[in-house]
């Protein structure tokens, strides 16, 4: 029989499942509306705008990473940890693609 504690611990850890599965999808949902902002912004705001919405797309994705990792690493539901990590990472390759010139 699994005490209260082992069964709180495993709750935490399916939480981290889901909680890097959720940063996936708002570092995706940060990237678009940043870039539909600053498309939507006249003159040289726009630049500012996208500036500011790259760096907290960013952080929302370094978190994403850490939390991911730490997910595929102890939890119970490794699939949620794993989508999570991939929707980061198509997300900031997607985004390093549009912002820095290549050629």
């Amino acid at each position: 029989m699994s005490t209260s504690r082992e069964l709180s611990a495993r709750a935490g850890r399916r939480g981290l499942a889901v909680a890097a599965l959720a940063l996936g999808v708002a570092t995706a949902l940060v990237a678009v509306v940043g870039w539909i902002w600053a498309a939507n912004t006249p003159g040289m705001g726009s630049v500012g705008v996208a500036i500011v919405a790259l760096v907290v797309c960013a952080v929302v994705a370094l978190a994403a990473l850490v939390v991911g990792i730490a997910a595929i690493a102890t939890s119970s539901r490794r699939l949620l940890g794993w989508l999570g990590l991939g929707i980061t990472v198509v997300t900031i390759v997607v985004v390093t693609v549009l912002v820095v010139p290549f050629g």
